[in-house]
């Protein structure tokens, strides 16, 4: 029975395996070089109703590289991602938790972490249509904090931990309608007395309930009708409600051009251990652009968008109500694509009053070449700055790079590797 069994396992199996080195130049509050490699792996299980991945990366850096003393910084990554659908109903968990060396100040001009599994039920993932939550003031996801907002950014290397697990549950009601239930437990904070001092350990709750309606009414005009109800506990006391609904129209004029304008309300309610409690009934809006055509023999893309949006920090219980842009220009031929990005965020809550009040600001610059199927080069430029609560969280920021990135993705049944 196990030589029938093992053929039949193995069909099931892809290893994703991925390494990125880069060499850059930051200037933050003080001036230095730095070299970083990230290598991980996923292994990813396929079953006809049953889906099972699990990750890890280790980031190893050297700071700086000019003078000594040099530090080694090595920060941990580990994700678990697991669904069961049966039929129209669907029971997902997804978990990740890092741990080891950061420092905060500089984090966000390192590179983007490695891509997640791809889990469409997380409820972590805004619904379609609707803009990303800022996270940790916008800034590039470098793996140390996992879109967890800092109030804090020290120039020195803390031990520091982060984990996340959300469990969900999924109905797909009809072609149009989908439901959903999920709770999630987050926590972040210091591994050691030194760092605890810094990154007191935090941890929320969260519970909620939401739905999505989807009407296509011709074939180039689409409504979306999205609603969210979530409830959130703090171990610092803090306890929060939100509800958020929102009705998202996409309009496509043509093959390369189409367009996005939304508009909501969202209600919450915040509550805190010194007695206060506030509610608050906030606008939302979005406005999209989506563009793509062939430029010579390449593809020219260019998107941006403009929002509203309360931002939800599930580890404080806090409510920060975001205005923001963001946009993206790129362009791609053969082997060779460039892009630049940016985009901003900013509080509309009253600085001192407001204890998620954050403000943000990115870009980056990238040109890419394919080197073969496995391997490619790139060299840009990142930008950021984050303010909280009307003071420099991270002051104005940037660093050059150059960077070689390798990857395989090996199906384990004897077939042929792919890039």
């Amino acid at each position: 029975m196990l030589p029938w069994f093992a053929p039949v396992l193995a069909q099931l199996i892809t290893l994703d395996v991925k390494d990125r080195n880069e060499a850059r130049y930051v200037v933050a509050l003080d001036r230095r070089y730095e070299a970083t490699t990230r290598p991980g792996a996923l292994l990813s299980f396929k079953w006809p109703h049953y889906d099972l991945a699990l990750g890890y990366d280790v980031s190893f850096l050297v700071t700086p590289l000019e003078r000594t003393p040099r530090t080694l910084v090595v920060f941990n990554g580990a994700q678990l991602d697991t669904a069961y659908q049966l039929q129209h109903t669907t029971l997902s968990l997804s978990s990740f938790a890092s741990w080891g060396e950061v420092n905060f100040l500089t984090a966000p001009l390192q590179s983007p972490a490695p891509t997640p599994a791809e889990n469409p039920d997380n409820a972590g993932e805004p619904a379609p249509g609707e803009p990303a939550q800022p996270t940790n003031g916008g800034a590039p996801n470098n793996g140390a904090n996992q879109g967890l907002t800092q109030t804090r950014a020290v120039n020195s290397v803390v031990r520091y931990q982060t984990s996340s697990t959300t469990l969900r549950l999924t109905q797909q009601v009809n072609r149009q309608l989908k439901l959903g239930a999920f709770t999630r437990y987050t926590m972040a904070g210091g591994l050691d007395d030194a760092s605890l001092t810094t990154y007191p350990r935090t941890s929320g709750t969260t519970v909620g309930v939401d739905g999505t309606f989807t009407w296509t009414f011709t074939k180039r005009d689409t409504f979306l009708t999205n609603n969210i109800s979530q409830h959130t506990w703090s171990s610092n006391g803090n306890v929060a409600t939100s509800i958020l609904a929102t009705e998202v129209w996409t309009h496509r004029f043509n093959r390369s051009l189409a367009t996005q304008l939304g508009a909501g309300i969202s209600m919450t309610r915040i509550s805190q251990t010194d007695g206060l409690t506030a509610y608050s009934i906030f606008p939302d809006f979005l406005g999209g652009v989506l563009y793509q055509t062939r430029l010579g023999r390449g593809v020219f893309t260019w998107q941006s968008a403009a929002y509203s949006t309360p931002a939800l920090d599930p580890l404080r219980a806090t409510v920060d109500p975001q205005l923001g842009v963001r946009g993206n220009v790129g362009f791609t031929q053969d082997r060779f694509s460039t892009s630049l990005t940016g985009s901003a965020g900013i509080s509309v809550a009253a600085d001192q009053a407001n204890a998620g009040a954050f403000d943000s600001y990115q870009a980056s610059f990238l040109n890419t070449f394919r080197l073969s199927d496995w391997a490619e080069v790139g060299a840009g430029g990142r930008v950021v700055q984050q303010n909280y609560r009307g003071g420099a969280l991270v002051p104005f920021s940037y660093a050059g790079f150059v960077g070689l990135q390798f990857g395989y993705q090996v199906p384990l049944r004897g077939g042929q590797k792919k890039p």
